[in-house]
């Protein structure tokens, strides 16, 4: 058995890096989790389950290393911590600042947060150094430079790819991963109270349900690797062909001290390598459908809200009728479990989430709400349509909150001049 685990394999071979993995995690719940008695006489076994955990864990997960040691003592970083230990991870690159920024500050003043942030990104050409500085210029927030942990595998890595290394990079037992072009209708602590995040230890929100032709062929060779699909996604759009996109990775969390939850946040991480990501990336947009990936070729359960995507936007009067109005916006809105706004991404107020000066703010007019994936049509330019009763201008409260984050950015976030960065 050990020497067959010792061959190379295919990286671009997914089923075969499913299959290693899964070997590996067994292995591990075998030797640590559940290990076998004292009293039972069979050292043969249980040494092989070392052999595959030594030489298996450098195969897959070489980036491992010299960081963060052994899986054990990886795992144990996270089980010997409260059941409070919570941080926030946000990916950042000097494109981002001021959106991070802004998130930073609303976090801390609109919903007077004090959690730990940390803001990730890889080396001095992605996050200026002076940026990095003003970042953590702000009380309780650190920024950690991945290529210092991830030495090897950051030379080739950037943008989305770096999202799985972040949230497995948090030093806290529980994080709280967001985008840095996210912005909140409640305080994101919110999701730590999801019955589902309680039960599975980990809680994802669903991208809009679309069948988009260029990604179906990687919802079949998806579907091609799994025998059974698992309870937690027997019933997904991804795999019964409703849609080509199921996860929007904008904002999820993630209890690492589960093992499985691990395991699956390594295999993200995996799927997110040079040679890997490759393949992903041909059939997938981006990182986004890696995390639910790993947690069912691993057969790890997770658990998605009951909604699905939604858009915050402006009406559009030439494709509405009257029982069919339209919205259209780049900002995918989701919502809590109760079927309200919570958040949405994809550059919070700003006109231009990459502006460097010069703030032009957006001006929401109504949202359209998709609450389970059956009454609404994705039309081309991000436009959904969907019944009236679907469809509301935004209220009193949500267009104070609109306010409130255009007066972050006018009182406090410093106009950094980014054109010369």
């Amino acid at each position: 058995m050990t020497t067959i685990w010792r061959r190379e394999y295919n990286r671009k071979d997914f089923a075969e890096m499913a299959r290693r993995t899964r070997t590996l995690y067994i292995a591990y719940l075998l030797t640590h989790e559940y290990p076998i008695s004292p009293s039972i006489q069979i050292p043969a076994p249980h040494q092989i389950f070392l052999n595959v955990l030594a030489t298996q864990t450098f195969s897959l997960f070489p980036f491992l290393s010299p960081s963060f040691g052994s899986l054990q003592e990886l795992h144990e970083t996270y089980t010997s911590q409260p059941l409070d230990s919570v941080g926030i991870s946000i990916t950042c690159g000097s494109r981002q600042y001021y959106t991070t920024y802004h998130l930073i500050l609303s976090l801390r003043r609109v919903f007077n947060i004090s959690t730990p942030i940390q803001i990730f990104y890889a080396g001095d050409k992605d996050l200026h150094p002076h940026l990095a500085q003003k970042l953590s210029s702000v009380p309780n927030v650190e920024t950690v430079d991945l290529t210092t942990l991830f030495p090897n595998e950051m030379k080739e890595l950037d943008g989305w790819s770096l999202k799985p290394f972040a949230a497995l990079a948090s030093r806290f037992r529980t994080v709280i991963y967001m985008d840095a072009d996210v912005l909140f209708f409640e305080s994101p602590l919110r999701i730590l109270d999801s019955p589902k995040f309680k039960e599975t230890g980990q809680f994802y929100y669903h991208d809009r349900r679309n069948r988009e032709e260029r990604f179906i062929p990687g919802t079949k060779w998806f579907r091609s690797l799994l025998s059974n699909p698992s309870e937690s996604a027997k019933d997904l759009g991804y795999l019964t062909g409703k849609t080509s996109h199921e996860m929007d990775s904008g904002f999820f969390v993630l209890d690492k001290s589960r093992a499985g939850i691990l395991f699956s946040l390594l295999l993200a991480c995996k799927m997110n390598s040079k040679v890997e990501r490759g393949v992903l990336y041909s059939m997938t947009y981006g990182d986004k459908e890696s995390f639910w990936f790993a947690n069912e070729l691993l057969r790890v359960p997770f658990a998605f809200s009951r909604h699905f995507g939604s858009v915050i936007g402006m009406s559009d009067s030439a494709l509405s009728t009257d029982t069919y109005p339209v919205v259209c916006g780049v900002w995918l809105l989701q919502l809590d479990e109760s079927g309200k706004p919570f958040w949405w991404n994809g550059g919070g107020i700003l006109k231009d989430r990459e502006a460097k000066h010069g703030f032009e703010y957006l001006e929401f007019e109504r949202m359209a709400f998709d609450l389970d994936g059956e009454k609404t049509h994705w039309l081309p330019g991000h436009c959904l349509n969907t019944t009236t009763g679907l469809v509301r201008e935004l209220n009193m409260k949500e267009r104070g909150v609109m306010e409130t984050y255009k007066n972050v950015y006018q009182t406090f976030v410093d106009r950094v001049d980014l054109l010369d960065i």
